[in-house]
């Protein structure tokens, strides 16, 4: 029987979670798929594992230690497949994933990267917060990705052919790997996402993003700022950088606030410009308001802490107000002086009016 889906499952030392992890993808109601075991130089039981699986659906590989890129990228070159899903050794996919994804893209074949809304759970398997960014279209998508990345890894699912073309996972970025393939699937194609969550990511302190989080963070802003530089050449790659950097961390660096609020103000009107239909979209709309709500929160933030310096708590207390116009004004910022715990930013999840 010749399948249609090739599921990438790159894995090192993935127990006690592999078996949970592929549990589910064997309990798939799309079940044509070939599933590619990658084991990069296991030592823990994952190897016994993997070989001792009845399902010849399972392709057990056996590597030595070519790290995540290189086990992605050989994997890629064994699949016998145009759609590749991915998914990692310790998270959980829901039983219609497959299916779900599959069936989206064999309707949109324009489509080169579709993703899928999702929950966090702990250790446990336990629910604990749910995904920031429940955002399906290909516009409000690109938006979100000068910024950060909109995408699950282990829940995407994308074209073989388009990924290839577009250059694989690079080793120049061994941690933001999937957020500098994403940022040049882009330029090869449609990018969506569905709005049903379809993946459990787990959160535990072993994991790569918790690790090396400023080694990835640094790398994003480099892709971030690339990326920028395609989509508009008028936006300088380091100002795109530092707004990226200043969305993840709530830190300035060389750029003062005004040039970040400028900044973005070019993002959207540039992306206005190109489609004009955006002004009447609901989902581009909620996007936007949900990123002023969070720059303007995050500036009002350092504008708390330079309390001591008046003339930088009144500089990032206007980039606030340029954000929100009104919410972050001087009287809101003496009425929350009251406070010990600042107000948190309502924005919550991005969903259409």
């Amino acid at each position: 029987m010749k399948t249609t889906i090739s599921v990438l499952l790159p894995v090192h030392n993935g127990m006690p979670y592999l078996p949970e992890t592929i549990q589910s993808i064997l309990a798939q109601s799309h079940a044509d798929f070939e599933c590619l075991a990658m084991d990069d130089g296991s030592s823990d039981g994952t190897t016994e594992y993997l070989k001792s699986l009845g399902d010849r659906r399972i392709k057990y590989v056996r590597l030595e230690k070519v790290g995540l890129v290189g086990a992605l990228n050989e994997g890629l070159r064994l699949a016998q497949n145009e759609l590749i899903a991915r998914i990692d050794g310790d998270d959980v996919a829901r039983p219609n994933r497959l299916e779900a994804q599959a069936d989206f893209l064999a309707r949109h074949p324009q489509c080169v990267l579709l993703g899928c809304d999702f929950d966090e759970i702990d250790l446990k398997g336990r629910v604990i917060s749910s995904n920031e960014y429940n955002v399906e279209r290909d516009p409000s998508l690109r938006l979100l990705m000068h910024f950060a990345t909109p995408f699950l890894h282990p829940g995407v699912m994308f074209r073989r052919t388009a990924c290839l073309a577009a250059g694989g996972y690079r080793k120049t970025h061994d941690v933001a790997e999937d957020f500098d393939l994403w940022t040049r699937l882009a330029f090869h194609g449609e990018i969506a996402s569905l709005p049903d969550k379809l993946m459990l990511k787990r959160i535990h302190p072993a994991a790569v993003s918790i690790v090396h989080r400023t080694r990835g963070l640094t790398q994003s802003r480099t892709i971030a700022g690339d990326y920028a530089r395609q989509v508009d050449s008028e936006l300088s790659p380091e100002l795109a950088g530092s707004i990226y950097w200043f969305y993840q961390t709530g830190e300035a660096d060389q750029h003062r606030g005004r040039d970040i609020v400028a900044g973005f103000q070019r993002l959207i009107s540039s992306a206005c410009q190109r489609d004009p239909s955006l002004q009447d979209c609901p989902e581009w709309q909620a996007t936007v308001a949900y990123l002023r709500e969070k720059l303007g929160w995050l500036a009002f933030r350092r504008a708390r802490a330079q309390l001591r310096n008046p003339w930088r708590c009144r500089e990032w207390l206007q980039v606030a107000n340029r954000f929100n116009p009104g919410r972050y004004s001087l009287p809101a910022l003496v009425e929350r002086l009251w406070n010990r715990q600042p107000r948190q930013t309502n924005a919550g999840r991005i969903v259409p009016a």
